[in-house]
């Protein structure tokens, strides 16, 4: 039989583990900071290449123009699609005015009402549109990541290989 004193370091005991989901959302940073948009990108319905290119271009981390041309690497910032304005992360994502069509297309497409046609604002109105159903908050971020996607894809095709 175990003592008193033996049961009462138990419960201490276990208070030293942790919990799964506390390290998980303190590895995703998910809890304050305002890191909202991250359940949106990281949700099991995106495909996961989709998230991650959206997650770089919400973290202003995709190596667009505006930002080689800081660094010296090319000697135009001029945006590969249009050329008519600097190529940078809210020039393509979604003032652009070939994404900018290709956004309000794929939001008419889902029924989508939403007045915001920026990266950044779309993801802030899924992560807090409490009056979506979680269908439809899963099927307007599969939109957004696959359209800002196939967006960074063709940028990357006028790059490389001239086509827009």
């Amino acid at each position: 039989m175990h003592s008193q004193n033996e049961t009462d370091a138990y419960p201490t005991f276990i208070s030293m583990f942790y919990r799964i989901n506390e390290v998980y959302d303190k590895l995703l940073n998910l809890s304050g900071n305002g890191m909202f948009w991250t359940r949106v990108i990281w949700s099991a319905c995106v495909v996961p290449k989709h998230a991650f290119i959206t997650w770089l271009a919400k973290l202003n981390r995709l190596k667009t123009r505006d930002r080689l041309h800081h660094m010296g690497i090319v000697t135009s910032d001029a945006c590969l699609i249009c050329d008519d304005a600097t190529e940078n992360n809210c020039h393509i994502f979604f003032s652009c005015y070939y994404s900018r069509r290709c956004i309000i297309e794929v939001k008419l497409w889902l029924w989508w009402l939403s007045n915001s046609e920026n990266i950044h604002a779309l993801l802030r109105w899924l992560a807090r549109g409490k009056h979506l159903s979680r269908f439809r908050r899963w099927i307007f971020a599969s939109g957004l990541l696959a359209t800002t996607y196939h967006l960074w894809r063709v940028r990357n095709l006028a790059l490389w290989e001239d086509k827009v």
